[in-house]
């Protein structure tokens, strides 16, 4: 399901203030919008988010592995889903010249 900028922004909005309450950490926060935007990899989405997120997101794309044995995944998605929607990521930023 795509999401819009509009509708990323709200869930954006959503995740920060359980993360400022403590419900996630600050790497679990950003593997969760990772798979939040796996499904909606769009320019007008990408630059919706804060430059923070945007660096961290790289940060952690660029160490991503499918061959790794420690993987970052929260909730009920299956390994094999959770390493789908990272390379989604990964590939839309290499794409766009984001990861070199």
């Amino acid at each position: 399901m795509k999401t819009d900028s509009r509708n990323l922004t709200i869930q954006l909005t959503e995740l920060n203030a359980q993360y400022e309450a403590g419900l996630y950490t600050r790497a679990e926060l950003i593997w969760v919008v990772i798979d939040l935007i796996s499904e909606s990899m769009t320019d007008e989405n990408w630059r919706s988010l804060p430059q923070w997120l945007q660096k961290q997101i790289m940060a952690a794309m660029k160490k991503f592995s499918e061959t790794k044995t420690e993987r970052m995944i929260f909730g009920r998605v299956k390994p094999e889903t959770a390493i789908q929607r990272n390379n989604i990521v990964k590939d839309w930023l290499r794409k766009k010249g984001y990861l070199n």
